[in-house]
């Protein structure tokens, strides 16, 4: 039988350490920012009450990015309720520090 080491060692144990790598990752190749874009669009469009991700990851993104992701969704004929999510748009700008008068 031949000698295991390091983490062939541990067969499918990992610790606390494997899985921040694994966030890392995530967080590196994308993922996270795509889950950001979904929830955003999420709430705008009222399936969700608010717009908080685990951990604050809603900030990973700034303002333009948001705004951005508003005006193509907009565009592309994606919310169902323009009223609602015009409204939750100018929530999320006021919070930012943009008046929209």
């Amino acid at each position: 039988m031949r000698q295991m080491r390091g983490n062939h060692a541990l067969g499918t144990c990992r610790g606390k350490h494997d899985r921040g790598r694994a966030h890392s990752r995530r967080a590196a190749n994308g993922t996270w920012f795509y889950r950001a874009g979904i929830a955003f669009l999420s709430w705008l469009k009222g399936h969700q009450t608010d717009f908080i991700m685990p951990a604050g990851f809603q900030s990973s993104r700034d303002i333009t990015h948001y705004a951005q992701v508003f005006r193509l969704a907009d565009a592309a004929g994606l919310l169902s309720d323009p009223d609602l999510a015009e409204a939750r748009m100018q929530t999320l700008l006021a919070l930012h520090g943009i008046d929209q008068d």
